[in-house]
């Protein structure tokens, strides 16, 4: 639980001009990145608190992986789903 806790505290999720890009992780660091032109769907889950306190989980799923990118406990999840959302439609 304790490496977990940690890993979520290091998550990093970062919007760029083509691109979205996660890492995290303390002692094992990973980045994903997903262009924009490559990802199929945005999908946000939240639970009931979740939606009370706002927050929730980003997935991001495109043709080519296998499962989709997760960033947990993302404050405001809905509002990144539509920036994301708008940076593919440009």
């Amino acid at each position: 639980i304790f490496i977990d806790i940690m890993r979520w505290q290091r998550a990093k999720l970062t919007i760029h001009k083509k691109s979205v890009t996660i890492e995290g992780g303390i002692l094992n660091v990973s980045t994903q990145d997903m262009p924009f032109n490559k990802i199929q769907s945005v999908t946000v889950v939240q639970s009931a608190l979740g939606q009370i306190l706002g927050y929730g989980h980003l997935q991001i799923s495109s043709g080519n992986a296998l499962q989709p990118i997760v960033f947990k406990y993302l404050e405001n999840p809905k509002i990144v789903r539509q920036v994301i959302q708008d940076k593919i439609e440009e």
